[in-house]
Order: C-alpha cells, then structure tokens, then sequence
C-alpha cells in the first residue's frame, strides 16, 4: 500500500477506513461486537422513544385530541373554501402539540439511554463484590500468562485473579 493510499484510506483521526467497495458507504471499520453494541444502543433509545409516545398517549392524549380538534375546527371557520389553507393552518396551529409530544418522546429516549448506562456501570460491580474478594493466582499461572504476553509483545503481563 502506498503513503497516498494510506492516507486515502485513513479517517481525519487516523483511523482505517474499510475498504471501499461500490454501493458501500466508506465508514469506520466496526467490528461485530462494536457493531452489536451500536444496534443495541439504537434499540434502546428507540424502544424509549415509543415508550414517550405511550406516555404521552396515556398522560396528555385527551388534551392533545382535544387541542387538534380545535384546530381543524378553527381551521375550517377562517378557511371554509380552501382545503389547502385549511391544512396550513392546522399545521402551524398543531405545532406546539407536536413539539411537545416530540419532547415527551425524546425524554423517554433519554430516560431509557440514562438507566442503560447506570446498568452498565452498577451491574459489573455487583457481579464482582457477589463473586468475594479476589485473590491472585499461582505462581505458575502468573509466569504462563507472563510467558504468553511477552510472545504476543505485550510490555506489561495482567496480573491473573
């Protein structure tokens, strides 16, 4: 690979860039874990996105109905021949009911992304103070990981528990 193609083939971090194949969008190279990870980070905010909607149905529906009703009626007052000056008005006049069922919904996201991250930091901790203290292995497994890790280049051994 040459310095050119190197630099074509690396993002503005320096990261390598998959390759670049037709019909495909050239991108950070995600591994099947890392790629795992991003679809289940985007199922969570969206499944918390329709759990706004729910709430927002089940807490502020009626006056959300009620509020568009008044719309169209309005609407239908000010604009009686004109369906599509109708559907403008509507529009503009539903608009702060949108926003605020998209702000519900967004709040569900971000409740839902909030409680994901609070279990990813409590759970491995509870899982570790269940497991007892930790102790360090034997000596002879100390030196084969040591041996291993220094066959893979790896400066410093992890200590093995």
């Amino acid at each position: 690979m040459t310095v050119s193609e190197r630099r074509e083939a690396t993002g503005p971090v320096g990261a390598v860039l998959a390759p670049t194949v037709p019909g495909r969008f050239p991108g950070p190279a995600l591994s099947p874990t890392g790629a795992r990870y991003v679809l289940l980070i985007v199922t969570l905010v969206l499944a918390g996105a329709f759990a706004g909607q729910v709430v927002h149905g089940m807490v502020l529906g009626r006056s959300w109905a009620t509020a568009a009703q008044q719309c169209v009626d309005e609407s239908r007052r000010l604009f009686p021949d004109s369906v599509q000056s109708q559907a403008g008005y509507w529009s503009r006049c539903t608009g702060p009911l949108q926003r605020r069922q998209a702000l519900v919904s967004l709040a569900g996201s971000v409740a839902v992304l909030l409680l994901g991250v609070a279990g990813l930091w409590i759970l491995p901790r509870r899982l570790m103070r269940g497991a007892g203290p930790l102790k360090a292995a034997a000596a002879n497994w100390q030196e084969r990981v040591g041996g291993i890790a220094a066959q893979m280049g790896v400066r410093r051994a992890p200590r093995v528990m």
